[in-house]
């Protein structure tokens, strides 16, 4: 069992979170990978770290290894996840579930995303969450 601690991003965070962050939206998204698709949305990714929140899943023992993230923010009644990640090694080892646990989210929730995966897709429809994507 991972021994998971929560912290908000830090500025030398931000190399790795928008590294796997493109990587695994465009391995889900063909549209970004034409050319300069990865550099728009390099600074897209880089705009949604600046204005919202960034909650970071990391070793308990060694806060530098990052287990997942998740990029959020709420309106109105409405929680909106920008992009949740999980390291492929931590994959099913709960660190999604977790990560929104520890905001308070229950599956009463209305929950929207603006970066919808395949992953994430199949994460919602195995903890039967209720979710629009936009």
């Amino acid at each position: 069992m991972l021994k998971k601690h929560f912290r908000p991003l830090k500025s030398e965070d931000v190399p790795f979170v928008v590294d796997a962050w493109l990587k695994g939206y465009a391995a889900s998204n063909r549209n970004i990978k034409i050319k300069g698709g990865t550099d728009n949305h390099r600074s897209l990714i880089l705009a949604c770290l600046k204005k919202y929140n960034t909650l970071i899943c990391c070793n308990e023992d060694d806060q530098d290894q990052i287990f997942g993230f998740i990029n959020y923010f709420t309106y109105d009644d409405v929680f909106v996840t920008n992009y949740i990640y999980t390291k492929e090694l931590f994959k099913r080892l709960g660190v999604a579930t977790v990560l929104y646990k520890e905001l308070g989210m229950n599956n009463d929730l209305l929950r929207l995303s603006t970066h919808n995966t395949d992953s994430f897709q199949m994460f919602c429809e195995k903890k039967d969450l209720r979710h629009w994507y936009n």
